[in-house]
């Protein structure tokens, strides 16, 4: 995994080495895109999902961006 800016500013966690976004949700700071890629990564076996792409696992992965979102969103309002 690795955290890419993209030229409109939004960060994007990416597949290492190939800079395909891992998922297609942009982060607005690097600092939370880095922290979920982090657990993405304690959590998943990343080779598997991108082989296989089981539809639950994606939609685990997702609700787990989500938090980080979540965080961001709430971090940003209050900083």
């Amino acid at each position: 995994m690795a955290v890419c800016q993209s030229s409109s500013g939004h960060f994007w966690i990416t597949v290492e080495g190939s800079g395909k976004p891992f998922i297609r949700i942009p982060f607005d700071t690097a600092e939370f895109c880095f922290e979920s890629a982090l657990e993405l990564e304690d959590t998943f076996d990343v080779l598997q999902v991108l082989s296989l792409q089981p539809g639950e696992t994606i939609e685990r992965i997702e609700e787990m961006i989500g938090v980080w979102l979540n965080r961001e969103r709430v971090s940003r309002v209050w900083g």
